[in-house]
Parts: C-alpha cells; structure tokens; sequence
C-alpha cells in the first residue's frame, strides 16, 4: 500500500524477459495495464535502458510518474520468462514526495522479497534385469489417458542413450526434457562400472520441472522385441508409495502484497 497520497514511478531489470502491470483502480485488477517492459536480458539491477533495446519501442525499463493514494492496496503484477542460463528479476521504486517518514527518496534504498521454494521433480526408475543386446520400448500412460510410444531402447545403453529415446514423451506431455542416469550392479548387488559384469541396470529418469499444469505419468509398460530373451524390465512409475520415484510438485502460482508501514 503507498505510505503517501503522491506520485510513484517503477523501475525494473531482469534475464531474460519480464514486464510489470498495475492497476488504477484500488482493490481491482480489472483495469491493469502494462508500465515496463523487457524483451532481452540486461544486468542484475540495470534499470537504465541499454542502446540495444532501444530496437523494440515497446521497451520500457523506466516507468511513466503514477499518482497513488496513500492506504489504497493496487493490483501490481509482475512476470518474467527465463530461456537459459543464469536469471534475476528486480524491482526499483521512486517516491516523488521527499518527506515521508520510514522511507527515502529515489531507488538509493534496495528492498528484497525473496520466496525460496523446494521444488519435487517427477521421477520414474526404470530396472533392466539380465541386459542384453536385446531391444524395447516403453509405452507410457499419463493421466489424461493419452499414450506415448518410445524409440527403441538396448537393454546394455548407457543413461545417456536412454534419455535421448524417451525424450520426445517428456517433452510432449510434460512440456521440458527429462534427465537420466544409470547404476549397475554385479550379482553380489554391489555397484559396478564395468558393464560387461552388470547382472541388473536401474535407469532413472528426472523431469527437469514443470512449465504449467501438465498429467502424470500413471503407467508404462516396457515391450522386447526379441521374446525369448532372459532379459525383465520393470518401470516403475511416479508414485508417494513407489521407492525411488515421487510425483512433481506444482509451479508456484498465487499473489501476495507487500504493505509498507510508517514509522
């Protein structure tokens, strides 16, 4: 809530894209409109525009000057979209008004709001007993009840190579790519790194995360191409009572406001 019936104005950095919108009338969110705007990564609190945003008129770093009402809560919202590589998001506020008690004057002052969030991965295990040279494919199930069949997968493939045959599936339902590492175990059930004295490979398989509400895997069911091969696999899917997998948990979604209180 603004501490003083004046004029306020915005300033904002990220990586790679973010914008901020506002609402003009208290308690509403029915009127916000669009004050800044950034298409492309600039440094960690640049808030002055950079030349070369200076190619898309829509940027704006910088707000326009924003008469707000003092103990009047404003629908503020704020986005920001990351491609790759490191990220930051933040946020500079200009109070007009020179004497208001608790606060100063221009962005001199850095105010953090940090929310630390324990995201869960879906993870699915994935056990090849007896590997051979023999092929499969897994058909997977998700909860919407769509199914997707996988590339041909050699029961002997490193995670790597097991990875790239199921990619496409995690991709399409759950919107990012998944990572997948392998340990094997000789026949005393120690863990070896010499393939050739591998009795069982256990695959798993991590999502990256989530992009947006997307199914679950409910089920897979593995199909060898040979058989008579003494080759078992066994997938067992994301589950809170299944050892070695656990389910996603979902982005963080909602809104908060922050209310600054005179001294």
């Amino acid at each position: 809530m603004p501490p003083a019936t004046t004029r306020y104005r915005f300033y904002m950095s990220c990586d790679d894209q973010c914008w901020i919108k506002l609402g003009s009338t208290p308690g509403s969110d029915s009127d916000a409109t669009e004050i800044t705007y950034q298409d492309r990564a600039s440094g960690f609190r640049s808030y002055y525009t950079d030349t070369d945003l200076a190619a898309n008129p829509r940027n704006k770093r910088i707000s326009d000057w924003v008469s707000l009402q003092a103990g009047q809560a404003y629908y503020l919202e704020t986005l920001g979209r990351d491609g790759d590589g490191g990220d930051h998001f933040s946020v500079g506020l200009e109070i007009e008004q020179t004497a208001i008690s608790g606060h100063h004057h221009a962005i001199r002052e850095v105010q953090e709001i940090g929310i630390n969030v324990t995201q869960n991965h879906e993870l699915t295990k994935i056990t090849v007993n007896n590997p051979d040279n023999t092929k499969y494919k897994i058909m997977f199930t998700s909860s919407d009840l769509k199914q997707n069949l996988t590339k041909d997968i050699v029961g002997t493939w490193t995670g790597g190579q097991v990875n790239g045959a199921i990619s496409d599936y995690y991709h399409k339902v759950h919107g990012n790519w998944p990572d997948t590492t392998r340990v094997m175990y000789d026949s005393n059930g120690n863990v070896t790194t010499n393939a050739a004295d591998s009795v069982k490979n256990v695959y798993t398989v991590q999502l990256r995360g989530l992009r947006g509400p997307t199914p679950t895997t409910v089920s897979a069911t593995a199909v060898k191409s040979t058989a008579s091969s003494p080759m078992t696999i066994t997938v067992d899917t994301p589950s809170a009572d299944t050892p070695g997998t656990q389910l996603s948990s979902n982005p963080l979604r909602g809104k908060y406001r922050v209310k600054c209180v005179n001294d």
